[in-house]
């Protein structure tokens, strides 16, 4: 059925899009993502638009539009509810179970107990790369100032990391190139922006995506999040601003996010620096890891 066949309050959930490539990438920017709720809001009185309800704000489809979009009316992940635990990535569940032990045996320095960031810095042939990926505004770059000891440019509006920043830090021994790539909603390449992350992503060498994500706009942010993991098999997700987003009541069970997602969390406050050694640490022991099982990370 497509989004037409709905009555004026009846709820869907995305299916597919079929339009050309252009509209497809504006639609999705705007939160027209599989499984997405979308609920019918008005029908114009000649059926040549519709306004509806989507990722909580509203917006109008010409009736054309609304057609080519499928829905269903089961939200897709409760149809593969009986069978999640079989399709569950048997290589996830034992490298999380990898990272618990890595927690209980490490042991911390006086800065990382000060959610400092560690000073180590004995110089080491172990180089690994990692890349900060996240919408604009959601703390990206502070977090990589942090790390590098930078002062980059930094500010609540989109388009303050216009090009490729990169710098190295040393920490617990590793050598660790970091990629600070420009702010983006999405990887539809529709924008420069999102043509310089993505031609980035293909050419580059690159050990593990970290997608810094506003812990207060998780609808939006998890947009790029569901795009990184269906090029990703293992990804780190930092939920950036967690102390806002407590401060407004909410809370989120990251173990059940990471067995539903298959993708690894760590709480931050990139501002302060707290949460930023427990990332760091899981993101080293990650490849520490997938490097151990010659485990390839693209799918």
């Amino acid at each position: 059925m497509n989004l037409t066949d709905l009555k004026i309050g009846e709820i869907g959930f995305i299916k597919s899009i079929h339009h050309e490539k252009s509209l497809i990438n504006k639609l999705v920017e705007m939160g027209f993502v599989e499984g997405e709720e979308i609920q019918i809001m008005h029908v114009s009185p000649f059926k040549d638009s519709v306004i509806v309800k989507i990722m909580d704000y509203k917006l109008s489809l010409s009736f054309d539009e609304a057609k080519n979009i499928e829905i269903t009316k089961i939200k897709c992940n409760e149809e593969q509810n009986s069978d999640s635990s079989q399709s569950c990535d048997n290589w996830f569940r034992r490298l999380k179970e990898y990272l618990k032990f890595c927690d209980i045996t490490s042991s911390q320095c006086e800065n990382c107990r000060n959610y400092i960031l560690c000073k180590n810095t004995n110089k080491s042939n172990q180089d690994l790369k990692f890349v900060l990926v996240g919408n604009p505004n959601c703390g990206k770059t502070t977090l990589y100032n942090l790390l590098t000891k930078r002062n980059e440019s930094t500010g609540n509006y989109s388009g303050v990391t216009l090009d490729i920043k990169s710098d190295i830090f040393y920490f617990d021994n590793y050598k660790i190139h970091i990629y600070d790539l420009p702010g983006i909603y999405s990887l539809n390449g529709y924008y420069n922006e999102e043509k310089v992350t993505i031609n980035f992503l293909k050419t580059e060498n690159i050990d593990l995506v970290i997608n810094v994500i506003d812990s207060t706009k998780l609808k939006r942010s998890l947009f790029l999040t569901y795009e990184l993991k269906k090029k990703y098999r293992f990804l780190l997700c930092a939920f950036n601003l967690y102390d806002e987003f407590k401060l407004n009541g909410y809370n989120i069970d990251f173990d059940k996010f990471e067995d539903n997602f298959e993708i690894f969390t760590e709480p931050t406050i990139s501002k302060n620096g707290i949460g930023v050694n427990n990332l760091i640490k899981k993101g080293i022991n990650i490849i520490k890891y997938i490097k151990a099982n010659n485990l390839v990370n693209y799918k």
